[in-house]
Formats: structure tokens, C-alpha cells, sequence
């Protein structure tokens, strides 16, 4: 009874990591012996010795791990290749600029997070559109059940849900960990809105123009008198788009048909800087990309530099980039 079979090599082991994250392991050594019954087959003339050299899982380690996710690179690298030449664009006047931001990293980046939910939203509106820093499109992704992006996400990890019933509850211990959970982060733009549309945020709108993307709706908010707020939904920007790095694309587009003389885009994601360097060239606008480096922060000129590469080499970057790795495709290694 004791005798080890193939059957014994066929088992699955589960761990768990940092942030709840669930690893699984599953050993499958069937695959060779049910190749070894197909060698003996009429007319199927396989040679085992080269069978053998090649890895037998159900992906190759050349496109994917070995715990069934998809192979990732370093793609920063060239984006850090592209620009480490480029000076630094001057910062453009306020009043004819609209500075986009990507909402989740903003989320993830915070320090010295207060207590309460209410408290969190003061404080990124704050820190997002001081007094005086012009007009604003604060951007955060959609949450699909079942899309291809969730299997990214259920790689980092996932925490606990918490029902956020207002302004005055208090936030997890584990602010990281929160993040992690996609309907947290529902519940919490959610919550922006509601907040960010009340009156009580009148005096910091007076005289400028807000824009917050909730799920698949952007809502303009305004106040003409320091004491009202006006709350107006933006047909133009409604996107199925799950996340900001490709709605970027659209943010550029609607604030040249606005007449603002530049975009600056602030997220740390190297994805939108290829995006914005393919279609560059055929937007009236001049396009800028505000991130760090190496704990650097960094304005590079997208204009300038896609009409420095080219739009044929700055067409064929963005297609690089499926190769490289991504969330919906493996990179090529080894």
C-alpha cells in the first residue's frame, strides 16, 4: 500500500505569502507517462531522448512561471534608455495646463494616513489641487469581475473586504493591505465623490475645475460661489476603459479639443509614457510626463521626444511592449 505511483507525483501544495497572497504548486508528473504510452503508438516515431530536453509543463518557463502566472521584465529599462539624455521640461503656466493624475498611485503612495475616511479625502484633495495649482483630472481605474487584469491583481495579493458606511469610519491598520482588496477601493472612490461634490468642498473648488473618474464616469465639479457645489457628469470622458494608463490616450485628446496649451500627466507607470509617445504626433497639444526616477522626480517632454525618435520607431516601442510583458501578455525569456 505503501508503493509510490505516478498518481503520488500529481499533488498540489498551497502557501501563503506576504499581503495574503496565495501561492499554489502542483507537480505534474503524469505528463511523461502518458507521452511514454504515445511513443508506442502505430506510425508515431518520437525520439525520448529529444522529448526530454525540452520542459514538460503545461506552459514553457519561456513564457510563464511555474505556478501557472505570466512571465514579467524589467520594462522601466527603456523608458530609462529613451530619456536618460533628455533635459527636463520647463513646468508650464497653470492656467494653461491640465494636470491629469493616476488616482491609484496616488492611493498607494500616501504617508501619514489619517484615521478616519473623511480625514483620507481632505487630505488628498489636498494634496492633488492646492490653492492655486490650476485644473485637475484626478483618474482611478474600474474593477470588472472576471477581467484579464484580475489575474494580476489575485497575483499581488488580496486582504480583507471592509464596509465603509461613511466619512467617519476608520481606516484598517493595514493601509497597504486595504488597497489590495478591489472592493475597498470601490467603496473608497465612491466615498471621494460623495465627499469631494458636498458643499463643504465649495471654497477649495471656487474658481477652478475638478474632474473625478468614478468607475466608468468622469464628473465635473465647480463652485461659483465658495458655498455651492456643482456636480455636472462628462459624456466626452465616459470610457469601458478598465484602467487609466489607456484612458490617459482620451484625457490628452479632451484637453486639446478644450483649448488648454498642455497636458501633464503624474503617474510612476512607464506604460503610459509609450502610449502618449505613439499618438503624440497627431495631437494638437504639447504632451508632458511627470514621474520619478530612481527617487528623481523627472518632466519629460513627450512632444519633443517622439518628434526626436520618429513615429515609426515610436509606433513599433508601443508594439515592444507586448513582448517585454504585460498584464494581459507574457514576455519571451530565456
Amino acid at each position: 500500500m505503501n508503493l509510490k505511483t505516478l498518481e503520488d507525483t500529481s499533488k498540489v501544495a498551497k502557501t501563503t505569502a506576504v499581503k495574503n497572497q496565495i501561492i499554489k504548486y502542483k507537480e505534474q508528473g503524469t505528463i511523461a507517462f502518458k507521452l511514454l504510452i504515445k511513443t508506442q503508438n502505430d506510425g508515431l516515431q518520437l525520439n525520448m531522448r529529444e522529448l526530454m530536453s525540452y520542459p514538460l509543463t503545461t506552459v514553457p518557463f519561456s513564457i510563464a512561471t511555474a505556478d501557472d502566472y505570466l512571465a514579467k521584465t524589467g520594462k522601466a529599462k527603456a523608458f530609462h534608455y529613451l530619456v536618460k539624455d533628455q533635459p527636463d521640461a520647463d513646468i508650464p503656466p497653470l492656467s494653461e495646463t491640465l494636470t491629469v493624475y493616476d488616482g491609484n498611485a496616488y492611493f498607494h503612495n500616501m504617508m501619514d494616513i489619517p484615521v478616519t475616511f473623511a480625514e483620507i479625502s481632505s487630505k488628498l484633495f489636498d494634496s492633488i489641487a492646492p490653492s492655486g495649482s490650476g485644473d485637475i483630472i484626478f483618474s482611478t481605474d474600474q474593477y470588472k469581475p472576471g477581467s484579464i487584469k484580475s489575474l494580476e491583481r489575485k497575483r499581488r495579493g488580496c486582504g480583507e473586504k471592509l464596509i465603509i458606511g461613511s466619512g467617519a469610519t476608520k481606516r484598517p491598520t493595514d493601509w497597504k493591505l486595504f488597497l489590495t482588496n478591489d472592493d475597498n477601493k470601490v467603496q473608497f472612490i465612491r466615498l471621494l465623490l460623495k465627499l469631494w461634490s458636498s458643499d463643504d468642498y465649495a471654497v477649495k473648488l471656487q474658481g477652478r475645475k475638478i474632474i473625478l473618474v468614478c468607475e466608468d464616469s468622469a464628473h465635473l465639479l465647480t463652485s461659483d460661489d465658495g458655498i455651492t457645489t456643482k456636480i455636472k457628469e462628462l459624456p466626452l470622458l465616459k470610457s469601458s476603459q478598465e484602467e487609466t494608463d489607456t484612458r490617459v490616450v482620451l484625457y490628452t485628446q479632451y484637453a486639446a479639443n478644450s483649448h488648454y496649451n498642455t497636458v501633464r500627466i503624474k503617474s510612476p507607470d512607464s506604460d503610459i509614457f509609450f502610449m502618449l509617445l505613439h499618438f503624440a504626433s497627431t495631437m494638437d497639444i504639447n504632451i508632458l510626463f511627470d514621474t520619478k526616477i530612481q527617487r528623481r522626480s523627472r518632466l519629460i517632454n513627450v512632444t519633443s521626444t517622439a518628434a526626436d525618435i520618429g513615429q515609426e520607431k515610436c509606433t513599433a516601442l508601443l508594439g515592444l511592449r507586448g513582448f517585454t510583458g504585460s498584464d494581459t501578455s507574457s514576455a519571451f525569456r530565456g
